[in-house]
């Protein structure tokens, strides 16, 4: 038995993701610090996640590049991405770096930061 794993989009609070592993077991990427989440070999679901994206493509070193099909949080910020549009030709997504929290209280600790900051 595998313990599962819940998590909460940063920007607005929304249920978005569950799997059997921790975000932090995961590899990251050393070009921006996503979390590369295998999706063959393990179970996760994406309830909160947009299944239509928009596509970034970012030039890479030596003038390669990348295409990034953003998946998007109900609040219509990116989550994740992938490099296929289609969902099941992909081995992997990437989560972005603090853009989810296992912790669904998180945006409002931020809002509660900002605001101390700003002194309101």
């Amino acid at each position: 038995d595998r313990p599962i794993e819940t998590y909460y989009c940063c920007y607005c609070g929304a249920y978005v993701l569950v799997m059997e592993c921790r975000l932090n077991d995961c590899a990251q990427r050393q070009c921006d610090d996503a979390y590369a989440v295998d999706i063959q070999s393990q179970v996760i679901k994406w309830p909160g996640i947009a299944a239509e994206t928009t596509v970034k493509v970012i030039q890479k070193e030596n003038d390669k590049l990348e295409v990034q099909h953003l998946m998007l949080c109900q609040c219509s910020l990116p989550v994740a991405y992938r490099h296929h549009k289609e969902i099941e030709k992909c081995r992997r997504i990437f989560i972005i770096n603090d853009s989810i929290s296992s912790d669904p209280t998180t945006v409002q600790r931020k809002i509660l930061e900002l605001k101390q900051t700003l002194n309101f």
